[in-house]
């Protein structure tokens, strides 16, 4: 038997953000890293939240165990009710296990995550997994629960053609990685390999451009 779930509400397009105003009323934190939080996309991401909001920005590549201790501290201490992960991949990994951490502990954000991706590569906006260093070991770890899938995910043109064109070719190869695997895996079903073959052709056609 296979399973397929699409639990993740998608927004796509210019004004995707918008769709932010459903928790202006919510207390938020915010998960980034140091760099995103000083760019105009990040000001106007926030433009869309309310007033109630904490900012976690100490996300680094390739995050740690450490990284998530810390992450889980701010978490517990702002009590939020809807966690915005916005960045790639090792901010989206932070947050989902932020935010698994808290519900282990007693609390968790009743609306649940908001992941918002600035690069196209790594899928964790959609997906129950989360990879996390362990620095003791130096080895990547990777978990998966499904209380770490995005209630809804926004992808904005807008954030990722900000890119520089060496991480628009990076992210893209990693895209690509991500669609060859999933055609390939013993769990494909019909369902993930049209996702699979579109996604192949659409990079193909159109990551030469970038």
């Amino acid at each position: 038997m296979l399973d397929f779930h699409l639990d993740t509400v998608v927004k796509i397009g210019s004004r995707a953000m918008e769709s932010l105003g459903a928790f202006a009323a919510r207390r938020a934190l915010v998960v980034t890293d140091e760099f995103l939080s000083g760019t105009p996309s990040f000001e106007r991401m926030l433009g869309h939240l309310g007033d109630d909001v904490r900012i976690f920005r100490d996300v680094l590549p390739d995050p740690t165990v450490a990284v998530i201790t810390r992450g889980v501290a701010a978490y517990l201490d702002a009590r939020p009710d809807v966690v915005v992960a916005y960045g790639g991949g090792s901010v989206l990994d932070t947050a989902k296990a932020m935010h698994k951490a808290a519900l282990d502990a007693g609390f968790g954000a009743a609306e649940g995550i908001v992941a918002i991706p600035t690069t196209s590569g790594s899928g964790s906006e959609v997906t129950s997994f989360a990879v996390i260093t362990d620095e003791s070991t130096h080895t990547k770890v990777p978990i998966t629960s499904r209380d770490m899938v995005a209630r809804l995910a926004i992808l904005d043109p807008e954030v990722v053609a900000a890119m520089p064109p060496s991480l628009t070719a990076d992210s893209g190869m990693d895209a690509l990685t991500h669609a060859v695997e999933a055609y390939v895996s013993r769990g494909a079903c019909d369902f993930s390999d049209a996702l699979a073959e579109k996604a192949i052709a659409l990079i193909f056609e159109y990551l030469p451009r970038c």
